[in-house]
């Protein structure tokens, strides 16, 4: 399918994480930080981990290029969310 990218490849699979039933969330958070954890990533999905959103969503080290306070790290807030912290 051509659009199938939406639903499996990052930065897109985030919006998992907003989907009504919370089991489907959390598979989709679950699915988003293998994803972006591979060590051995197809070529085609480095855009994708490189994302802004990508990396502020599952970045442990990330830190914002802004000077908005607001532009934090979340990916603590979605391994509490997993109940990996």
């Amino acid at each position: 399918m051509k659009t199938s990218f939406w639903t499996s490849s990052l930065p897109w699979l985030l919006a998992g994480l907003a989907l009504p039933d919370e089991e489907d969330a959390r598979a989709a958070a679950r699915k988003s930080i293998r994803q972006f954890e591979r060590a051995d990533a197809h070529p085609a999905t480095l855009y994708g981990r490189s994302h802004v959103l990508s990396r502020r969503f599952l970045d442990k080290d990330f830190q914002t290029t802004g000077t908005g306070e607001d532009d934090i790290a979340l990916r603590p807030l979605l391994d509490e969310y997993q109940g990996f912290a």
